[in-house]
């Protein structure tokens, strides 16, 4: 089940992604996610091809 909305900013374009929505973003393009709701989001996220070494490994913060 998913809930709550994300706005997505992508190449400079905002996005509102709500419940049982799909996108696609090119690996390339800058990007970011803000919840700005009063409602948890929940989501799933997928990497295609899967990433060999993850940037955020390791990333204590």
């Amino acid at each position: 089940m998913s809930s709550g909305e994300l706005l997505f900013t992508v190449g400079g374009e905002e996005y509102l992604v709500g419940p049982n929505t799909s996108s696609v973003i090119p690996g390339a393009v800058p990007h970011s996610a803000e919840n700005r709701g009063e409602v948890g989001a929940v989501g799933i996220e997928v990497f295609s091809p899967p990433w060999v070494t993850p940037p955020w490994e390791g990333d204590d913060e």
